[in-house]
């Protein structure tokens, strides 16, 4: 008897994505090497960084869409999400939380996946 069809399926889809992940991490460290995987996980925590910065915005979507109107919404997140990037960029850099080499890279995913949550959101 299965208690929830729902709960079943939700668990597997959680336990197959559990085991791509180790499937990627097995592969990127057998290809990359630990200095390689070990540089690719801090531009991954440098874009992570970003994120939480700018989901103080972005964040709050779902709840003020309905309320102002999507048009708003989305030119003042637009905007928060560039100068977030823009102010947090040299800070990052200055501390040395984005791996050397990599600024571009960085910037680029963290634009990406902000313009993402925006929309995704919207």
């Amino acid at each position: 008897m299965i208690p929830n069809k729902k709960i079943v399926l939700t668990s597997a889809v959680r336990f197959y994505g559990a085991a791509v992940s180790l499937l990627i991490l097995l592969l990127n460290a057998k290809f990359l090497g630990a200095r390689g995987v070990g540089i690719y996980s801090l531009a991954i925590l440098a874009v992570a960084f970003y994120q939480n910065v700018i989901g103080f915005v972005t964040g709050a979507i779902p709840y003020w869409t309905p309320r102002k109107g999507s048009r708003n919404i989305v030119l003042a997140s637009l905007f928060w999400i560039f100068v977030a990037v823009g102010v947090c960029t040299p800070v990052f850099y200055i501390l040395g939380m984005i791996p050397e080499g990599l600024l571009t890279g960085v910037v680029f995913l963290a634009l990406l996946h902000g313009l993402h949550g925006l929309f995704q959101n919207i």
